[in-house]
């Protein structure tokens, strides 16, 4: 028979309503749906090694253009004279001969004026200078070209803990996590930042356990969608396989992944029971998160981002605050 499993959702009416969209659906409804299916599903517990997400990573510099009403993001590759200016700076800056490096970025940044990496690698020249005041100001230019430029976050951040301007660097440096939100090599200046300031941060992550995949049955002739989940993961991987495979759901649902991720997180929530969510900060967020009217940074920074860092180079600089606000003073709230 398909569709065979037998559990029980823990269901809540606590949580806020905003929270939920009209459209999102509650876990006896994806049951439901499924049960009702012309579709297939076989279920099945399996064990899953946990997420690495350190691969994930940018690293790399990049500067956006904006064409018409959205942005185009390019990697940094001076050509010509500004790469040949470009190069020479960067052997001057790894000898040490600031100065010298200095004169090199800005000599490149007058031939190609979207170099604007350069503008940043000024900024550090200053800052291995311990000159923190013209570091700023660097800093602050690069940022005023190039908002995406978490180097230039980075930097600035670490020249106003020496400034005397600590609550700027826990701002400048929570939204450099957000532009390379799997980049462990922030987490120690950030963690320092956030002990300076006395606000909690702990890099835990939302990460569901489970596969969904389609294969053709010869015996039943027809194709069985395979749901394999660990135990905790369950409500995510159904509504993740209604959302793929139920006809004409996504379309219902506006194809929208921020409303599918809402859906599964909504439903994994109202499944857990209370010793689950002691033992799962992502989950407890998304209360915290939906009563502070921050749900929708809490489902980037925390549900997208950690999969695809890339998207923060696309998203509006009010936007990129808005999560940095989440960040500071609502995941603050939840220890691990």
């Amino acid at each position: 028979m398909k569709k065979s499993v037998i559990f029980f959702f823990f269901l809540v009416t606590t949580i806020c309503l905003s929270a939920q969209s009209p459209n999102i659906h509650t876990p006896s409804q994806i049951i439901q749906i499924i049960e009702d299916s012309p579709v297939t599903y076989s279920l099945k517990s399996g064990h899953f090694s946990p997420a690495d997400f350190s691969q994930k990573v940018l690293r790399t510099a990049f500067y956006r253009v904006q064409n018409d009403s959205a942005y185009e993001v390019k990697r940094f590759e001076p050509e010509g004279k500004a790469k040949e200016l470009f190069d020479n700076a960067e052997k001057l800056f790894s000898d040490r001969d600031f100065s010298g490096a200095r004169k090199a970025y800005q000599e490149a940044l007058s031939v190609d004026p979207k170099l604007y990496i350069a503008i940043t690698y000024i900024g550090e020249t200053y800052l291995y200078e311990k000159d923190y005041t013209s570091a700023v100001l660097w800093f602050e230019q690069a940022i005023e070209a190039n908002y995406i430029d978490y180097l230039a976050h980075w930097g600035l951040a670490h020249a106003c803990i020496y400034t005397g301007d600590p609550k700027r660097a826990l701002k400048e440096i929570t939204i450099t996590k957000i532009l390379d939100r799997n980049n462990q090599n922030i987490n120690k200046m950030l963690n320092d930042i956030y002990k300076l300031n006395k606000v909690n941060y702990v890099d835990w992550y939302l990460a569901p356990l489970f596969s969904i995949s389609s294969e053709y049955d010869e015996e039943k002739e027809k194709d069985i969608v395979n749901i394999q989940y660990d135990e905790n993961w369950l409500a995510y991987a159904l509504v993740y396989a209604v959302w793929k495979y139920e006809p004409d759901y996504a379309e219902s649902m506006g194809n929208s992944q921020f409303l599918r991720e809402k859906e599964a997180i909504f439903c994994t929530y109202v499944s857990y029971s209370k010793k689950q969510l002691k033992n799962s900060p992502a989950l407890r967020m998304f209360e915290v998160a939906a009563n502070g009217g921050a749900l929708d940074p809490y489902i980037i920074y925390d549900g997208f981002l950690p999969y695809d860092p890339t998207i923060a180079l696309y998203l509006e600089k009010k936007d990129i605050e808005s999560i940095a606000d989440y960040v500071i003073n609502i995941r603050s709230k939840i220890k691990k």
